[in-house]
């Protein structure tokens, strides 16, 4: 029989005992709350992974942009689906038996030692491809981008940008110079009112106005009142046209004051026989007839008769004469009051000259500075691109500056207060009372002496070099004519053919997002061409570029410049190249990229609009740099100006004449590109289809026939329709180009897949919180808890997670 053993176990053994199970269960129970807190956290991982797995497969399929549509087939967002569907993704890693009821094999509850359960999931924060300006969107598509664009691609985007910048700063060059130009053709059209004020030549902006073969002559002018010898060296007209013109309106008061005199004297002498007259009336009247015969009777009837009619009409002449002699009186005072008119007129001219000339040098030292940089900042090809009439003169002894506006102000104050003193001291009027004849006799002696005494030898201009204007109308009618229908019936051999699709604007992201097209602005060409309103001609082909283009910015803003115009290339479609694959909404995609309007044609309008100033910029300037093209636009300037002496005048007519040569080459261009055709990027003159004579009979057809000698691709420093596309879409603004881009997205989707499909519901990326619970299993001493909120044995985990493509 086996011997029994007996043991005994002390106090402090089971103390220890109990402390070393003690140690044991709190460390398990420590392991347990960090993995069920490690288990949470993962679990929120992959929840969030996988609810952005279920991206809205059309956009990325058609696309290339992740997006996890959180409309869930409806129009509006519903987070509520996207909590639920993370709850449920966490569910397989909590509870592994979920869903396995109906299978042969279940899995043990040891499986879920941890048995978390989920309190709450919220989404904290979202970032759908709307936001941020769109650029969660952009930088999707350009990372799509970066490994499909060949490196030549961007340095070929790159290269014509640069020419394009080079074109950029030469316009605002251009600008500049023409408007320091323009003001300088102010101070000399200021001149051209006082030869018109002062000498009667009637002017418009650049020149004289004509009437049939003659100047057209105002009705008052200063000269007018002309006492002297009227010929060419008296008057100071050294030009035989102006003078033949004006010389038979010049009007002497001296010829007038001649004639009431004589009629003066007709009035007194009529008085003199109308009173005599009435004495032998009163004698007649006083015969005692009282021994006179029926028949001496009769006699002295008919002689008082013949005395009375007489006295009759004397009283009638006399008061014809006075009549005549007033009306004498007031055509004198007229004169006079249309003088002081006309020199007040010219005083107001010319106290504007002196601040205007200060204006014109202080315009011009401006445009020195701006050309100096302008230089020193091209460096490299300065000689070959910048064109001498880049140079502008300063104001010399030419055109305004040559005159003694001075001398003029001070003759003309003279004369003003000579009349001034005339006629309120004077008054050429007179009644039947002798005394006011002696007055009026009197005020027409210092008339006179105030008419002898008006000076105006220092009135003098410069005429040699005026002649007849040559009319510009027809240069420009021709142009003017065929712009009449738009740029497109221009530039578009068959507009039949155009594509009427529109897009509705009501759910876009452009007016989500307060993008729309009303606050764009446009740069149109001018609408009438002429030299009336010259700066409507160049200003928006000089500025068509400005403030869009900047090659020094961050070299990774430009190459995601760059990226995301060839996304816009890859992914959508245009005139030429047509509709991509599937539902497009719009055929012109690019255009409405860059053109911003609801319709195909208007979005074509305005791409022809950005051609053809882009294009007559450059031809512009190509023509500026041409020595022969400068010379023939300077003949026909001043033939339409007619004064070779206001050479400000004459310049900028000139720039006028070349900017609307360089426009209507630039419409050949543009139809060259629309149909299929390419032009170099900056031309040779040797390269224009249209001399200067070739604007005047310009047509549609014409402009068709030249493109037909145009290659489709002539190779290296040429661009075609695309390039101009790829150029724009470059130069647009980015947040205008990325939610337009959105629009025709969005809007396809619909079309082909689906018709509630939202971009404004896409996310890229969201925020969540979540709270998760634990039972207490073991022991749970709080040094073990740290911050993990423990309340009634039920362990609490708080996690935030964020996600985003």
């Amino acid at each position: 029989m086996k011997k029994k053993e007996s043991g005994v176990i002390t106090v402090l053994l089971s103390i220890i005992l109990l402390a070393v199970l003690a140690l044991i269960l709190t460390t398990v129970e420590a392991v347990r709350l960090n993995g069920g807190y490690v288990m949470s956290d993962r679990a929120f991982d992959t929840a969030m992974d996988s609810a952005f797995a279920g991206y809205y497969s059309p956009l990325y399929e058609e696309y290339h942009i992740f997006g996890l549509d959180t409309g869930f087939g409806g129009k509006d967002a519903d987070y509520n689906a996207l909590t639920d569907k993370l709850k449920e993704y966490m569910d397989y890693t909590f509870y592994p038996r979920k869903d396995m009821e109906e299978l042969p094999v279940s899995l043990p509850s040891s499986f879920e030692p941890y048995g978390i359960t989920i309190k709450k999931v919220d989404i904290t924060s979202t970032q759908t491809l709307l936001d941020k300006k769109g650029e969660l969107f952009a930088r999707q598509a350009c990372e799509y981008m970066k490994y499909r664009i060949p490196e030549d691609g961007i340095k070929s985007l790159l290269e014509n940008l640069k020419i394009t910048e080079s074109a950029k700063q030469t316009g605002e060059i251009l600008e500049q110079r023409q408007e320091a130009e323009e003001r300088a053709a102010e101070l000399e059209g200021r001149v051209l009112k006082l030869m018109e004020v002062i000498d009667g030549f009637e002017m418009k902006k650049h020149g004289v106005k004509t009437n049939g073969d003659m100047a057209k002559i105002k009705d008052s002018f200063i000269k007018k009142v002309w006492t002297g010898t009227v010929d060419r060296n008296s008057l100071s007209i050294d030009n035989d046209w102006l003078f033949q013109s004006v010389q038979s309106h010049y009007k002497n008061p001296l010829t007038n004051i001649q004639g009431i005199r004589g009629e003066l004297s007709s009035l007194s002498d009529c008085v003199n026989m109308q009173e005599e007259a009435s004495r032998r009336y009163q004698q007649l009247l006083a015969v005692d007839t009282s021994q006179y015969t029926r028949e001496e009777k009769e006699n002295l009837a008919d002689e008082i008769d013949g005395v009375q009619e007489d006295i009759e009409n004397y009283r009638e002449e006399e008061e014809r004469l006075i009549e005549n002699l007033n009306r004498e009186g007031a055509y004198l005072t007229g004169i006079l009051d249309d003088e002081t008119n006309s020199i007040n007129n010219a005083l107001k001219i010319l106290g504007e000259m002196k601040p205007l000339s200060e204006k014109v040098k202080e315009e011009t030292a401006k445009y020195g500075e701006a050309l100096k940089k302008y230089k020193e900042d091209r460096k490299e090809g300065v000689s070959e691109n910048i064109p001498e009439a880049l140079s502008m003169a300063e104001p010399g002894t030419e055109g305004a500056l040559q005159y003694d506006f001075e001398g003029m102000k001070a003759c003309l104050s003279a004369n003003k207060s000579l009349i001034e003193n005339c006629l309120k001291q004077k008054d050429l009027s007179l009644s039947s009372n002798k005394t006011s004849w002696e007055t009026y006799e009197k005020n027409l002696q210092v008339y006179e002496e105030c008419v002898r005494n008006l000076d105006f030898s220092p009135l003098k201009f410069s005429y040699s070099g005026c002649m007849k204007p040559k009319d510009s109308n027809p240069f420009f009618e021709g142009v003017n004519k065929i712009l009449g229908n738009g740029l497109m019936e221009l530039v578009i051999e068959d507009t039949d053919r155009v594509s009427k699709n529109k897009i509705s604007t009501s759910e876009l992201p452009t007016s989500i997002m307060n993008s729309g097209v009303a606050e764009k602005e446009k740069n149109t060409p001018g609408k009438e061409f002429g030299l009336d309103n010259k700066k409507e001609v160049y200003s928006p082909v000089f500025s068509s570029l400005k403030d869009s283009l900047n090659l020094k910015e961050e070299g990774t803003d430009i190459l995601n410049n760059a990226l995301y115009s060839e996304y816009v290339k890859e992914h959508f479609g245009d005139y030429l190249q047509g509709q991509k694959s599937g539902t497009k909404v719009l055929s012109y995609e690019k255009e409405y990229i860059l053109g911003e309007e609801e319709k195909d044609e208007e979005n074509l309008k305005e791409i022809i609009n950005k051609i053809v100033l882009l294009r007559s910029l450059t031809d512009t300037i190509t023509l500026l740099t041409d020595t022969k093209s400068r010379e023939e636009a300077q003949v026909m300037a001043a033939g339409f100006v007619g004064f070779t002496g206001m050479p400000a005048i004459i310049e900028a007519v000139k720039y006028v004449i070349i900017v609307t040569w360089g426009f209507c080459e630039a419409l050949v261009d543009t139809a060259a590109l629309f149909s299929g055709k390419s032009v170099p990027v900056i031309k040779q003159k040797k390269d224009f289809s249209l001399g200067l004579t070739d604007i005047l009979g310009l047509t549609k057809a014409r402009i068709i026939e030249k493109t037909s000698h145009m290659k489709a691709d002539g190779g290296l420093g040429y661009v075609d329709y695309e390039t101009c596309l790829n150029i724009f879409l470059f130069l647009k603004n980015r947040e205008s180009k990325i939610y337009h881009s959105m629009d025709l997205i969005q809007e396809n989707l619909r079309a082909e897949y689906e018709g509630s499909f939202s971009i404004k519901n896409c996310l890229a990326g969201f925020g969540a919180e979540g709270e998760f619970q634990m039972e207490s299993r073991f022991i749970d001493f709080p040094f073990i808890t740290k911050d993990k909120e423990l309340a009634d044995g039920v362990y609490s985990y708080h996690i935030k997670k964020d996600y985003a493509y």
